[in-house]
């Protein structure tokens, strides 16, 4: 099992963020979320430069285009042509619910074979049954599945086989991408053996610097 943090703790660069959460975890997880705004796109000197850093790396595309649109998947793949030196584990995307959707995901993913995976982006586990006709792994957002309680379990064992990353954060019942305490201890452990069985990593998608430490010393001690 590896533990990732996201590129946004600190108010700085990504280059900074990886370089300060260095020895903290084993894998961070990029975070391209606006493709419409210049400063987001992957700058080419940070891409060398995060190359030459001792870590491992996994990808989030942006979430901001409508993946029904054919237009959208030429951007996607500017931004894993680009990030390609980093060799990141994957580029995960999220998932929608369209058919039109789907029959694009086929394609890029047939384009990027083995480099792509597909994550519920909020309440919509249940497309991962959808996905598992189509050349793509999973990545499973346990935190929100806790937020919107759903049976993480249940799907953790249904695609199993397909899982190579997880997200994880707790959830107050209001707000997600809380601290890991707000976790019902019973089933973080599951998370944590699931994890530790497959050799998985558990990104914590928590971006307060105080309540990211506290997980990852809840989550290494449980």
């Amino acid at each position: 099992m590896r533990i990732a943090a996201p590129s946004f703790i600190i108010p700085a660069e990504r280059l900074d963020n990886v370089q300060y959460l260095r020895g903290l975890v084993e894998e961070i997880e990029l975070l391209y979320f606006c493709s419409r705004q210049p400063q987001d796109l992957p700058d080419e000197h940070e891409v060398v430069q995060l190359a030459l850093e001792p870590m491992r790396y996994n990808v989030h595309l942006p979430y901001d285009r409508d993946g029904t649109l054919t237009a959208t998947w030429p951007m996607l793949q500017k931004f894993v042509d680009s990030l390609c030196p980093l060799k990141a584990q994957t580029h995960t995307l999220h998932l929608q619910p369209q058919r039109d959707f789907f029959c694009q995901l086929e394609a890029f993913a047939g384009t990027n074979k083995g480099i792509i995976s597909v994550e519920n982006g909020g309440d919509n586990a249940h497309l991962f049954d959808e996905a598992a006709a189509l050349p793509v792994d999973f990545c499973v957002d346990v935190g929100h599945m806790i937020h919107f309680r759903r049976d993480v379990e249940a799907v953790l064992t249904r695609h199993q086989e397909r899982i190579i990353l997880l997200h994880l954060h707790g959830s107050d019942g209001r707000r997600d991408h809380r601290s890991l305490k707000w976790i019902d201890p019973g089933l973080l452990r599951t998370v944590k053996q699931f994890a530790l069985e497959r050799e998985l990593t558990i990104c914590l998608e928590i971006f307060q610097e105080e309540a990211l430490r506290e997980s990852i010393g809840l989550l290494r001690d449980l």
